[in-house]
C-alpha cells in the first residue's frame, strides 16, 4: 500500500537505526502482510545485535 512504500522510504533514509525504529517497521511490514520482508529485517539487525524479544511479538 502507499503508506508502506513511504514508510519504506522513510526507514530507508534513517542514518541512526535503534531498536525501537527496526520493530516500528517490522510491525509495519507485519500489518500489511509482508512477512518476508519483516523477517529480512529481522535478519538485518540480528547480524549486528542480540536478538530482541520484541521483534517477535
Amino acid at each position: 500500500s502507499g503508506l508502506v512504500g513511504e514508510a519504506r522510504l522513510i526507514f530507508k533514509n534513517i542514518e541512526m537505526k535503534t531498536m525501537r525504529i527496526y520493530s516500528t517497521m517490522i510491525d509495519c511490514l507485519s500489518r500489511a502482510s509482508a512477512f518476508d520482508q519483516a523477517q529480512e529485517l529481522i535478519d538485518e539487525y540480528e547480524r549486528n545485535h542480540s536478538p530482541e524479544s520484541t521483534m517477535y511479538s
